[in-house]
């Protein structure tokens, strides 16, 4: 993993967000639309459950 990809994050991002960052991600829509050969598959099943966790819904 590049240090550009460790450095931009999203799990991490989620995962630091507070309570305000938080708040405002939950005003945003999101959509995953994954292929099963998609290679960015795998965060987008891994940052699912770390967005419910916080609530962003």
């Amino acid at each position: 993993m590049s240090k550009s990809v460790h450095d931009h994050s999203a799990i991490a991002f989620v995962n630091n967000a507070d309570e305000a960052t938080t708040a405002k991600l939950c005003t945003v829509a999101r959509f995953f639309d994954c292929g099963d050969d998609d290679f960015h598959m795998g965060l987008s099943v891994d940052i699912y459950p770390k967005m419910r966790d916080k609530k962003i819904e």
